[in-house]
């Protein structure tokens, strides 16, 4: 006892208990500054880099942003725009063979002689888009939007527009033979017998 009368005395005692407290505290999740950086949330993850997207044959554009790039004359067959930004890109001369453009926007877009035949087109947007001698044979349409879209001699033998929005759409001697219309119906205006 007289060990403790002696701390007590010379006010080390009151130290030594702060101090233990300060210790249990810390054991125990710590004082109230390290208890709001607990509760805070963690930063969202850095998104990873983006690979560039290179304009060849079967490569990987995923949603990729080439809004008013002129594409022109380029040769990509089996190229995945899916999900890219294509809105108002010159597409003219392109061959786009069995690509997939799926979730693409190609509003206000140019695709004159432009060969999609095969071509993954579902749920795209192209509002005000010009389809001029394009070739959507064999193509995917599923729910395209194509409202007030133009049409110009384009080919969509044996497409398929199911699902797909037309309202507005010009049509300006397009070529629909074994086409699979809006309403899942074949449409075969132009079919020679």
């Amino acid at each position: 006892m007289d060990f403790l009368a002696t701390l007590k005395n010379k006010k080390v005692l009151p130290m030594i208990i702060a101090f233990t407290v300060l210790l249990a505290m810390t054991a125990c999740g710590g004082n109230e500054k390290m208890t709001k950086e607990e509760n805070t949330p963690p930063p969202p993850p850095t998104p990873p880099e983006r690979s560039e997207c290179v304009l060849k044959p079967n490569a990987n554009c995923i949603n990729a942003d080439l809004s008013g790039k002129n594409l022109a004359g380029l040769v990509m067959p089996g190229i995945d725009f899916s999900g890219a930004n294509l809105e108002g890109t010159l597409l003219n001369n392109a061959i786009l063979v069995g690509a997939d453009l799926s979730n693409t926007n190609l509003s206000g877009a140019q695709l004159s002689n432009t060969n999609l035949s095969s071509a993954n087109l579902t749920d795209i947007l192209a509002p005000g888009a010009l389809f001029h001698k394009t070739d959507l044979s064999n193509a995917l349409l599923l729910r395209a939007d194509l409202n007030t879209t133009v049409f110009v001699e384009t080919n969509l033998r044996s497409a398929n527009l199911t699902g797909a929005l037309v309202s507005g759409l010009e049509d300006r001697d397009a070529i629909w033979c074994n086409t699979i219309y809006t309403d899942g119906k074949p449409r075969n205006d132009d079919c020679q017998n």
